[in-house]
């Protein structure tokens, strides 16, 4: 009974800590500082630019 009682908290606790983290992530998203990886330019910071051949956020060239 005792480690039926105790294998049922540590999975709930599991629980909690997987799901806190996940929301955690999803709402902490910061944008993306000079040489960072990033799948587009909206992942990037403002005045950076996703690198089509890195995919890393870089200056925007002026041309």
């Amino acid at each position: 009974m005792k480690t039926s009682v105790f294998v049922l908290v540590l999975g709930l606790v599991l629980l909690f800590a997987v799901s806190f983290a996940t929301e955690m992530e999803e709402s902490a998203r910061e944008c993306g500082k000079f040489m960072w990886k990033c799948k587009n330019s909206n992942d990037c910071c403002k005045d950076l630019v996703c690198s089509s051949r890195w995919k890393w956020c870089v200056l925007a060239s002026p041309f």
